[in-house]
């Protein structure tokens, strides 16, 4: 019981002293080339006029990808309005390039 108290005690100092470290400080704003990189020229479109397009970035040896498959099948069938391509990740310069064949 005075365990708990003490966790308690704990989390309720926390909760006061977050807003004093600028965690509840509201949201940031985002600068190009600071905090992200424009494309240019933009990658164009491919969905279809009066559609969605929806690109998903997957690594092909990532569990999560592979855990989130059949729930992006069911949610596909819901949303037939959604034109879909997958697009594999390339996390680093071997991954863009072609094995050779032995």
């Amino acid at each position: 019981m005075k365990q708990s108290y003490r966790v308690l005690l704990w989390m309720l100092a926390a909760c006061l002293w977050a807003p004093m470290t600028g965690a509840a400080s509201g949201p940031r704003q985002f600068e190009a080339g600071l905090h992200y990189h424009l494309i240019d020229p933009p990658m164009p479109l491919a969905a279809r006029p009066g559609r969605v397009e929806v690109v998903e970035l997957f690594l092909y040896a990532c569990p999560h990808c592979y855990q989130l498959e059949p729930k992006m099948k069911r949610w596909l069938k819901r949303h037939p309005e959604v034109d879909f391509h997958r697009v594999p990740a390339i996390v680093g310069p071997s991954w863009g390039t072609t094995p050779p064949v032995p």
